[in-house]
């Protein structure tokens, strides 16, 4: 079973969720579940550099920043198919799974934690920052900066 006392859940942040997920981990009584709240970039690295896995079950997600963040310290991501998350989550780096799949979800867990799927860190690492760096999306960005204005000047051209 997950709750054991080998497995620590560490749930950052202060999403609309949070009540109704702490309610649950008492109402199940589980006993190696921390809510950590809102937390420094300082604190949040170094807690990816730890983790087995890296969680993003998001329901709406533009581009999925806690993944690329996760990503970057080697921890593998299971994510939502939401949003941009598709974009860059694989198999090199972790599972998609459908949103509000709660059981897809948990065996996704499972599958990472007791090793039966395993991932290359320093492949995600390297993948996050080859394709997700902020020197690459600034690249990307002049890229395509180029391309619209060449469109403009050759509507002007008309």
């Amino acid at each position: 079973m997950y709750e054991n006392d080998d497995t620590l859940t560490l749930i950052s942040g202060d999403g609309e969720l949070r009540g109704t997920l702490e309610e649950q981990a008492q109402r199940l009584n589980l006993k190696n579940v921390r809510f950590l709240g809102n937390q420094p970039q300082t604190v949040l690295k170094n807690i990816y550099n730890i983790a087995d896995v890296s969680c993003v079950p998001s329901r709406r997600e533009p581009f999925g920043l806690v993944a690329a963040e996760a990503m970057a310290c080697g921890t593998p991501v299971i994510a939502t198919n939401e949003g941009g998350l598709p974009d860059f989550i694989n198999e090199k780096v972790g599972i998609l799974v459908p949103v509000d799949d709660s059981e897809k979800l948990a065996l996704a867990v499972k599958q990472v934690i007791s090793r039966e799927k395993v991932f290359d860190r320093e492949e995600i690492a390297k993948e996050a920052k080859d394709k997700h760096s902020v020197d690459k999306k600034v690249d990307e960005f002049k890229e395509r900066y180029k391309i619209a204005i060449k469109n403009i000047e050759k509507n002007f051209e008309r």
